[in-house]
């Protein structure tokens, strides 16, 4: 990628949750993160990937390869792209039941037919259609098997964002209540020195973008 001028900013983030343990049983904690980019930490000590927990390919969540104590404080750290973040967005739900119950709220009481729901009764997650049905109707979640009093349920949104159709005037804008770009530019650009651009990643650039003002790829 070939770039004259001033250098583009690639922006990024993080996500952190931190959970004291209440249940030696669990193993799964949710931390949103990208290409195994998370760091996790027991009582402070930083743990090694593959050794002491694993990723999944949702990028959701991790699974400790022990059990911990009762207690203890389970800290994780995601590294995001604003990409993803662009794409994403994770919300939670959390219940203890008093009685027998098996209806439960999805957060904001709502789910799309594009939303990942992920389920956990006392901290073990559960499968959809086997253990727990979602309604996109009732924006609610009804467990197979009811949940009783001291059990613990969390219900996990994640919500994909959005792409738009594509333009680049800024002339054309006000038709256009969403940006978005094509992801392989093979044209030459010039930004000037008054001007701010942006473009979404990922961005491959086969011609020449001259930057004289600010160019950010989210």
């Amino acid at each position: 990628m070939s770039y004259i001028g001033n250098t583009p900013t690639i922006e990024s983030t993080e996500d952190r949750q931190v959970y004291n343990v209440a249940d030696v049983t669990r193993q799964v904690y949710g931390i949103a993160y990208n290409d195994d980019n998370v760091s996790v930490f027991w009582n402070g000590k930083k743990l090694k990937l593959t050794d002491d927990y694993t990723t999944d390919s949702s990028g959701m969540f991790i699974t400790l390869t022990f059990n911990p104590s009762i207690g203890d404080i389970i800290d994780c750290v995601g590294h995001l792209a604003i990409t993803d973040i662009g794409r994403h967005s994770f919300q939670t739900a959390k219940y203890s039941p008093t009685t027998t119950t098996t209806t439960f709220n999805a957060p904001d009481t709502q789910i799309s037919a594009s939303d990942k729901v992920m389920v956990y009764l006392n901290g073990a997650l559960l499968q959809e259609g086997t253990d727990y049905n979602p309604s996109l109707s009732t924006g609610q979640i009804t467990l197979v098997e009811a949940a009783i009093n001291g059990d613990v349920v969390e219900v996990h949104k994640v919500i994909p964002g959005f792409r738009a159709s594509k333009h680049f005037s800024s002339s054309d804008m006000p038709n256009h209540p969403l940006y978005s770009n094509i992801a392989n530019n093979v044209t030459d650009h010039v930004i000037s020195a008054t001007d701010n651009a942006m473009a979404a990643g990922p961005y491959e650039v086969q011609g020449t973008i001259t930057v004289n003002g600010n160019f950010t790829i989210v």
